[in-house]
Formats: structure tokens, sequence, C-alpha cells
């Protein structure tokens, strides 16, 4: 960087105007092409490792491959005096900022989402993979939408590998749970974009955590909490859209960012869309996926709890049954009781009929008076019961005389 008399810092022919932000690879500015007159985004490299020099030269292959409205426009790349990118100067504010406004609109967003996912597929027919979309690497300016920032651009059919599997790049909130373990592939990117719609959507990143092991944790492990939860004004369509881009499994997410971007549109158009509305059958799966022991101990206790209560329901019923069984036998004794009453009382009557009658020599005739005094005897018994007492005394008082 060289600085005439006038305070002005130059770099090779650029004339440097502002900084416009910095990161690990580099610093940007704003500057001012003399040559072509015109005003360029200088992107310039600060890191002298081999790898990143790689990084920087890979990026800048990848933009020069791409030309889509929805992608920041490559210009040149440079060696001298230092690595160095000219890219298309866009003025505008990024979607972060967009989001700390807490003020998109459903159609707004919608817009958004369809440009951003245009501008993937292009990249994706050209075998790159971004592998750092974030709400700050997309800016919006007027009505169009750019993305930009490829310094972690993958060509997918380049043999060289930049990033250790060990590695993390990219920005922990937007990477897909393969990408954690140090693989990528086109869904990954459908991933991030899913990550970064959550955002605009709720306001706030997909996992929170007090450290980056334990987003790391959490993107592996749960289950996004489902942006209707946190806002229910959220339209149900998009918050399926959302979640299908945020699946756990690559190959139940969007195919490609064409269908994607078919999505969002069929969505503006009314027409039906591919993904499936959050249900509460999806929210106990969820609760009892990221709830394993509990939802096992509740799941034994309630099993015990059905043994438990089919053993107390089959011991009332048989004891319900033994006492019906109990009151019929003795309903059944005491009118076969009554029945046996009845009829001794009415041999006992015509016996004494016999006896006060012109028959009552009958009662000396021993064939007679044999299988009599055996009923007798009988008779006898059953009076001893207080119930037959006053009913059969007299009779019996009579017919003792001739029965003996």
């Amino acid at each position: 960087m060289q600085t005439d008399n006038t305070n002005t810092q130059y770099f090779d022919k650029y004339k440097i105007i502002s900084e416009i932000g910095r990161g690990r690879m580099g610093i940007v500015y704003k500057a001012f092409d003399s040559k072509l007159r015109r005003v360029v985004a200088l992107k310039i490299m600060n890191n002298a490792e081999t790898k990143s020099i790689q990084r920087f030269m890979l990026e800048s292959t990848a933009l020069s491959t791409l030309d889509h409205p929805n992608i920041v426009k490559f210009y040149e790349f440079g060696h001298n005096p230092r690595p160095h990118i000219a890219m298309e100067y866009l003025e505008g504010i990024t979607l972060e900022n967009y989001i700390q406004t807490r003020n998109i609109s459903g159609t707004s967003l919608l817009d958004i989402m369809e440009k951003i996912c245009l501008a993937l597929q292009h990249a994706h027919q050209k075998n790159i993979l971004h592998r750092d979309i974030k709400p700050c690497n997309i800016i919006l300016t007027g009505d169009e939408v750019k993305v930009m920032d490829l310094g972690l651009a993958k060509l997918t059919d380049n043999q060289v590998n930049l990033v250790r599997s060990s590695e993390f790049e990219g920005a922990i909130h937007y990477m897909s749970p393969e990408q954690i373990q140090g693989t990528t592939n086109r869904t990954s990117d459908i991933y991030a974009l899913g990550a970064t719609f959550y955002e605009c959507l709720t306001y706030r990143p997909v996992f929170q955590g007090n450290s980056n092991v334990s987003i790391l944790a959490q993107i592996a492990k749960k289950d996004p909490i489902p942006p209707r939860e946190l806002n229910p004004d959220i339209s149900p369509y998009m918050e399926a859209i959302c979640l299908k881009c945020l699946a756990k499994k690559p190959q139940k997410r969007y195919r490609s960012f064409g269908e994607l971007a078919q999505e969002f549109k069929n969505f503006k158009m009314q027409r039906a869309i591919i993904a499936k509305q959050y249900t509460s059958f999806d929210r106990i799966n969820r609760t009892v996926a990221q709830n394993k022991v509990i939802s096992i101990l509740l799941t034994t206790v309630f099993c015990i709890s059905i043994v438990f209560s089919a053993v107390i329901f089959s011991t009332l019923v048989e004891t319900e049954r033994q006492k019906n069984a109990a009151i019929l036998a003795k309903n059944n004794a005491e009118k076969r009781e009554k029945q046996l009453q009845q009829f001794n009382t009415a041999i006992l009557q015509s016996l004494n009929y016999l006896s006060q009658s012109k028959h009552k020599n009958v009662f000396l005739d021993k064939k007679f008076t044999g299988p009599i005094s055996k009923i007798f005897a009988r008779f006898q018994k059953a009076h001893e019961k207080k119930e037959l007492r006053e009913h059969t005394q007299p009779m019996i008082r009579q017919l003792q005389k001739y029965i003996k």
C-alpha cells in the first residue's frame, strides 16, 4: 500500500476510498480503478500462508466462472504487490442488518430467498459449493439480492483438499451436521440457507449456546424448535419449507436449489408445495427423540400402570362374578326351601284330613303307615325350624296319635 502527499492510499492501480470490512484472509476496501474508471470492492490478502493463498486463488477461480445477476461480479485477480481480487462494488445492507430491524415482510423474504436459490443453483451447476452461506454474505441493494464472499467455496471436481477434516470452516450457526464432521455436499448449502431462512423468520439462530461445543452438539443431535413455536404468526407453509431445509439427513432436504426456488415460487403463487406441515405428531416425535431416557421411563411406568390396572380390573370382575354367583345360589336355595315348605304343608294337610275323616282307619294299615312314618320323621325335623313351627304344630300333634 502506497500513500501520496495528500495522504491518499493506493494499491497498484487502485485508489483506496475506505475500508469495508476485514476477515481472516484479508481486508476489503472500497476502491477506484484508475484505469477502467470504476468503483470496485477490492479484497487484498493479508495472510502469506500457502494454504491461505490457495484458498484466495480458489475464490477468484470460483468467482471468475460465475455469471449471474444475483452473484457479485468478478473483475480481476492479481498477484502483485499482494494477491488481490477486484469485484463489483455494491451499495446496500446485508441480510444480517435487515434481520436486525426485526421488520421483514413475508413477501419480501420470499423474493429474497428465491433469488438466493437461483444464484446458488447457478453456482452448483458450475460445480461450486459456497460452504459459507450466512446473512452477512448476502447483500440487498435496491430490489436486487447478491450472494458474495466465496472465500470457502469448493470446486467439486477439484482434487485439492484445502480443509482438513478436523477443521471447522464457516460460521458454526449455519453449518450442517455433515459439515461439522468434515464433509460437504450440495445439500449442505441448502441447510445453511435454511438456517439463514430460520433466522429471518424468528430473528434468532437455529441453535443457541454458551459455547461453540454446545452449539455443535445441538446441530449434531437436536432438532430445531419449530419457528411457529417462537412466533405463531409465521405461515405454517414457510415453517414447513424451513424445517425441510434443516433436516438432519441430507436426503430429506430439497434435492437442489432449483427445487427449493420452485418451492418458494409455488408458495407465492398459492400452489401446492413439497414440504409437509409440522404437526402435533411431529412435535411428540421430536420430544421423544430429544428426551429418550425420560420417554423410556414414562413408557415403562405407563405399561406397568396398564398391566396393574388390568390385574385390578380382572380381580374386581372375578369378585363381582363370585358375589353374583353367591347371591344367585342363596336366592335359589331360598326358593327351593320355600317350595319344600309348601310341599310339606300340603302333605301334612292331606294326612290331617285323613286322620279326621271316615278314612282314618288307613292309619292302622302298616303298608300305609310304614312309608308315612319315614315322611313324618322328616316333617318333625322341619318342624324344628322356627318358621314352620306355628303353621304345622297343630297338624303334627293330631298325626302323632296315629303314627307311632
